[in-house]
């Protein structure tokens, strides 16, 4: 890790800035346990997002099937609740596709959520659901953007066709 942080430019004290500025440090760490119940107990809504974070289409099937439906099981042992949806990790076309959504079906999902917008595939829209990443640094014009779809738009007339189209 430490070779390949190197080789990206990226600085040897990155993690003393995270890990030292209690900010910063809960901003990059995961939910524990009772946090996640605590949540789930307040009314919030959790959803499964699998096991270990893998881009799911280069997992074997088995793997993919085992990584949605565990995290899931998982949940709702831990919870006493059910689990209904899941936002596949990264949720970008490359990373998930048809094989996915039915792997999500087959576990028990009522929907699940990719991580860009754009038109639903009609075929597994339950299972293709397009999401808007909302930050806590986005200023109301940028979420207005995302929202609105002027930055779906922007994305897609800026951004390089295959074939030059």
């Amino acid at each position: 890790m430490e070779e390949m942080g190197a080789s990206l430019g990226v600085p040897r004290v990155w993690r003393k800035r995270y890990l030292h500025d209690p900010l910063l440090r809960n901003r990059f760490q995961l939910l524990q346990l009772p946090e996640l119940k605590q949540l789930a107990d307040a009314g919030m809504t959790i959803g499964a997002h699998t096991m270990s974070h893998p881009a799911l289409v280069e997992q074997s099937e088995d793997l993919a099937r085992a990584e949605i439906a565990d995290c899931r099981k998982a949940l709702e042992q831990f919870l006493g609740r059910p689990v209904w949806a899941i936002a596949y990790p990264f949720g970008e076309p490359h990373s998930v596709g048809t094989r996915e959504y039915k792997l999500a079906e087959e576990a028990g999902y009522e929907c699940a959520f990719v991580n860009v917008g754009g038109v639903l595939d009609p075929v597994s829209a339950r299972f293709a659901l397009p999401r808007i990443h909302v930050t806590g640094e986005m200023s109301l014009s940028v979420y207005e953007a995302y929202i609105s779809g002027v930055h779906d738009a922007l994305r897609n007339r800026l951004t390089p066709q295959p074939g030059g189209a």
